[in-house]
């Protein structure tokens, strides 16, 4: 059974951007929300079931970082890919004022969200009363709950191992199976899903942990501590300071493991990114790796550019590669470079942005955001080209929105414009299908697990209008 997590509830407003966290009670059994099997004609609602240190080193990572880059320059190929496929149009699964997607279910059959109708958004509320709803895109089988929804919190589904799914409401947990009766439950009997821990090494040898220290004037300080998880013992330590806009949790680790004996802190005020060896030395990433000076960030400019580094290993073995990206004054960010630890070759790329998070799941992609202008506006498109050789051309794959998904697999990519969402292959770019959606515009787009259907969260762009939109990817 994995372990508890503690539960942080959301408050929000009408725009569910403003949140506030709320800890739940003990379990209560003596108020049983009403439960819908059958939907009721609602007004204005429809359904259809359709980084400062002085560490000693003591020994050196299996790949050493090289120190004598060599720049060279990215070809670039900007003929878009050939994607047209005749499209299929869509009505709404559901649709009423805002809408809002949680998730699927753990093995894919189920879909939950939230929904208000405009009598629900009418009222004073913080967080209005609304509507928790199920779909199976399968059977066609929907169904909702109308007492789910309250103004203390954000409403989120907790699904359990099972199928079924959990739902805070008040002072009190309910479980069941979508559209079956919900009967209360103690919190302890409720499972949740730990997300994987990101501060072990790839294979464990090593634990980060950053722990802020101070914050004042806008600065927070920060250390990140190495520890071998076989002897205890602290391998490494470095205090590194950034500006309050990274958040001022302590644990936020700052950074991610590389490989299992090399973290790298993305950025810092005065030191630029960090590669931190676990047994070694602490490497500027962008003075030692890649030639350039790493710039100190002022504190009362607004006029800035700082440097960060994302980071990404081959299939989780020891050949990684960096990119190099700058932050804060747009206007003057350097172009994007690619440093590769096998040859420590630095590769200038032709634009100055990424496309999160920059590098495909298996570190063999790297994604590019060439900011086009289209119609006079400036707009996205996602650029890619192969990580290795170095000198691999760059490549247009899909431009005109950045509101897009991965499957599962990575082996495809959802796009959402307005009046259409498109699925494509990854990296070749055909695209499986595509479907039309009238006025609304795609903005959210969630796989599921089994990587066979695509929920959409749309809106009428001027309008007090959402949709859900639920295909079939593989008909």
């Amino acid at each position: 059974m994995n372990r508890f997590l503690k539960i942080h509830h959301i408050l929000f407003t009408l725009t569910f951007l403003a949140v506030e966290t709320c800890g739940p009670g003990n379990a209560q059994t003596s108020q049983m929300p009403p439960v819908q099997n059958t939907i009721p004609v609602t007004s204005g609602f429809t359904l259809s079931p359709s980084p400062s240190f002085s560490p000693t080193p003591i020994s050196n990572p299996t790949t050493m970082p090289s120190r004598t880059p060599t720049q060279t320059l990215s070809p670039t190929d900007t003929s878009p890919l050939t994607t047209s496929l005749p499209t299929n149009s869509l009505e709404p699964i559901t649709k009423g004022a805002q809408l809002r997607i949680d998730s699927w279910a753990p093995d894919g059959v189920w879909f939950g969200l939230w929904l208000w109708t405009p009598e629900d958004l009418a009222g004073d509320y913080a967080a209005p009363p609304g509507k928790l709803i199920f779909y199976n895109p399968r059977t066609g089988e929907i169904c909702e709950y109308a007492d789910f929804v309250f103004r203390e919190h954000t409403p989120e589904i907790y699904w359990q191992p099972d199928g079924r799914a959990a739902i805070y409401q008040t002072d009190s947990y309910w479980i069941g199976f979508p559209c079956q009766d919900f009967v209360p439950v103690q919190f302890e009997e409720i499972e949740f899903l730990e997300p994987p821990d990101e501060a072990q090494s790839p294979e464990g040898t090593f634990r980060a942990k950053t722990v802020l220290k101070d914050s004042k004037g806008g600065w927070l300080k920060w250390t990140t501590t190495i520890t071998n998880n076989n002897s205890g013992l602290e391998e490494n330590r470095v205090d590194w300071e950034i500006d309050e806009r990274l958040g001022s949790t302590d644990k936020y680790l700052g950074g991610k493991w590389v490989t299992d004996d090399l973290f790298l802190i993305y950025e810092t005020r005065s030191q630029g990114p960090l590669l931190i060896q676990a047994r070694g030395e602490i490497i500027q990433v962008a003075p030692d790796l890649f030639g350039v000076p790493a710039p100190i960030k002022p504190q009362d400019s607004s006029d800035w550019v700082s440097l960060r580094a994302f980071a990404a290993s081959v299939d989780n073995d020891d050949l990684y590669h960096i990119l190099l990206q700058g932050v804060g004054g747009e206007a003057r960010f350097p172009p994007v470079r690619l440093y590769h630890s096998d040859s420590g070759e630095v590769e200038t790329l032709p634009y100055t942005d990424l496309w999160h998070p920059g590098f495909t799941l298996d570190g063999r992609w790297v994604l590019l955001d060439s900011h086009p202008n289209i119609s006079g506006y400036e707009s996205y498109a996602l650029v890619i080209r192969r990580v290795d050789p170095p000198g691999s051309p760059v490549r247009q794959f899909a431009e005109g929105t950045y509101n897009s998904a991965w499957s599962p697999t990575q082996s495809e990519i959802a796009f959402g414009w307005r009046g259409k969402f498109t699925v494509f292959r990854f990296p070749d770019g055909q695209a499986v299908s595509s479907w039309t959606t009238g006025q609304y515009s795609n903005l959210r787009l969630v796989w599921s697990p089994t990587a066979d259907f695509l929920a959409v969260e749309s809106a009428i762009p001027g309008a007090f209008e959402a949709a859900l939109f639920v295909v079939n990817v593989r008909e």
